[in-house]
């Protein structure tokens, strides 16, 4: 089992999990509902974004008092669940690598992408400019598992304090080598807004 899966089945454990129950009224009409803290904290944050008072939430949800057999409390538990995976849906799309590579190709700089592994996940035409003025006697027409990228710390290391300045960036050195010819340089480093892997995008200055 991953460790995120397993993480996540422990975090249901506890007292903040357990079901309570709280009274709502809109427009004269009141609502008893019992739901685990992590739906009120759902129904929170939907009240909170949207700026509509939780009861009028709940009233919309509940619709006609005359429906029969009517579960209040399953339908708002959906109603959460829907609107969090709307949300998780959203950021997927935003923060997807498709999006990180849009963002590599606009930039008129050389600008590339690096895996945790090392591995150049995106480079933009920049990039192979800057090798060609830097390594004349190479031809480089795409980047292959002859070019070697070196950064001055380890990359865990930098994913680590990358995630501690909150998508400031950091500035630190390179090398690139590519047969027997070798070059340094500096960039500044931001973590790819993705959501699949940590991913760093260094931005060539010189």
């Amino acid at each position: 089992m991953p460790d995120s899966l397993r993480e996540a089945i422990m975090e249901t454990t506890g007292e903040e999990h357990s079901p309570f129950f709280r009274a709502l009224s809109s427009s004269g009409r009141r609502y008893g509902l019992k739901l685990e803290r992590v739906y009120w904290d759902v129904l929170k944050r939907i009240s909170d974004e949207e700026h509509i008072p939780l009861g009028d939430i709940v009233s919309s949800i509940a619709g006609s008092p005359d429906e029969k057999n009517f579960n209040l409390t399953a339908k708002v538990r959906s109603f959460a669940i829907s609107w969090l995976e709307r949300d998780v849906r959203n950021f997927r799309d935003r923060n997807s690598m498709a999006n990180v590579r849009a963002m590599v190709a606009a930039c008129p700089s050389p600008v590339f992408v690096l895996s945790t592994a090392r591995q150049v996940r995106a480079h933009n035409p920049a990039f192979i400019g800057y090798i060609r003025a830097n390594m004349p006697a190479a031809e480089v027409d795409k980047v292959d598992n002859r070019l070697r990228l070196q950064l001055d710390m380890n990359m865990d290391e930098l994913v680590e304090r990358l995630k501690l300045a909150n998508q400031s960036p950091l500035s630190l050195g390179f090398a690139l080598g590519l047969n027997d010819r070798r070059v340094r340089g500096r960039l500044n480093a931001v973590l790819a807004p993705c959501w699949v892997e940590d991913l760093v995008v260094g931005y060539i200055v010189s």
